[in-house]
């Protein structure tokens, strides 16, 4: 059934440039970009929760805290951008 909702056609199409030469577009960097933000996100989770069990300062509970909240916010871009 046909996606009403969907801009394509189902056909796959060349991207060009704008003097129509084809360009490739490689996946390979995509996997790798999500692998990384899934180690940073889950590194930076466990680091947090070890910093709070630890009473550690709260400027290292924040960095972790954010760097979490930074890999979240890319992940999501790029599934948005890749689906």
């Amino acid at each position: 059934m046909k996606d009403p909702y969907r801009f394509d056609d189902g056909v796959t199409r060349k991207h060009t440039t704008p003097d129509n030469r084809s360009v490739r577009q490689s996946g390979g960097g995509s996997v790798a970009l999500r692998a990384g933000l899934w180690l940073l996100l889950v590194l930076s989770a466990a680091g947090n929760a070890v910093a709070s069990l630890g009473s550690m300062d709260t400027l290292i509970r924040l960095a972790f805290g954010v760097v979490t909240v930074l890999c979240i916010i890319g992940l999501i871009v790029h599934h948005v951008r890749h689906r």
